[in-house]
């Protein structure tokens, strides 16, 4: 299913979590981007930008932060050797009560870093966790900002 516009309901209250592998960790705060960089050029003698290139992908490092009870279960799960080094893909779920759900895709998901917060008071103790990835895909339809090789070239509906 995909998100609805539903009348004067926004997505303020849209549970995220983040799927790898079977196991479901609920979010608190994310991040996570892609982008093109691309170089531009000028023909001798002119004053204009003639051309630009194609560009290459980056990813924005990915970072979650989870509830600590939520990463010590999932940290369980994972091997007491190297786990960073582990390849997954990652699914991130947008999930409302009255707009629907729709995910993101990560490919290539690999743990970079972990950070602990704790604080006295109410507040939860959180880890935040650092990643990489090699692809973002957005949406149910898994888009992609970049061209993707083996992936046909349908054209949109905005141009």
């Amino acid at each position: 299913m995909s998100l609805r516009r539903v009348n004067r309901i926004a997505l303020d209250g849209t549970t995220v979590s983040i799927l790898i592998g079977i196991n479901k960790l609920r979010v608190t705060k994310q991040s996570y981007g892609d982008s093109l960089t691309i170089a531009t050029g000028s023909a001798l003698g002119s004053q204009e930008l003639d051309y630009q290139t194609a560009g290459s992908y980056k990813i924005d490092n990915p970072k979650f932060t989870v509830e600590a009870l939520d990463y010590r279960e999932y940290l369980e799960k994972l091997p007491s050797n190297g786990f960073g080094n582990l390849n997954s893909t990652a699914i991130i779920l947008y999930e409302h009560p009255d707009l629907g759900s729709t995910f993101d895709m990560m490919s290539g998901f690999r743990f970079l870093s972990g950070a602990v917060s704790a604080e006295a008071g109410e507040k939860i103790i959180e880890h935040e966790i650092g990643c990489s990835a090699l692809q973002i895909f957005w949406g149910d339809k898994g888009k992609t900002l970049n061209y993707v090789k083996g992936r046909p070239r349908a054209r949109g509906t905005f141009f």
